[in-house]
């Protein structure tokens, strides 16, 4: 009886060990999810501008003297 106490509460520790690191883990992927989500937020500006730019260059349709050039800060 000892025997299968002492197994029954191992295996218990092992799994609340288990979703003890997974949940860690879980918690490291979402901080890092979110710091990548605030750095694409960031970078949004500068994609908007880089497609406007891309849109004049279509637009000019190879008449390059017509696209108005612009000032970045």
């Amino acid at each position: 009886m000892g025997i299968t106490l002492t197994f029954g509460v191992n295996a218990l520790w092992q799994k609340h060990e288990e979703k003890k690191k997974i949940k860690e883990i879980l918690i490291l992927v979402r901080n890092e999810l979110e710091t990548n989500k605030e750095w694409l937020k960031s970078q949004e500006k500068y994609l908007k501008k880089d497609i406007d730019a891309f849109k004049k260059v279509l637009k000019a349709d190879n008449q390059w003297t017509t696209i108005p050039e612009e000032k970045y800060t």
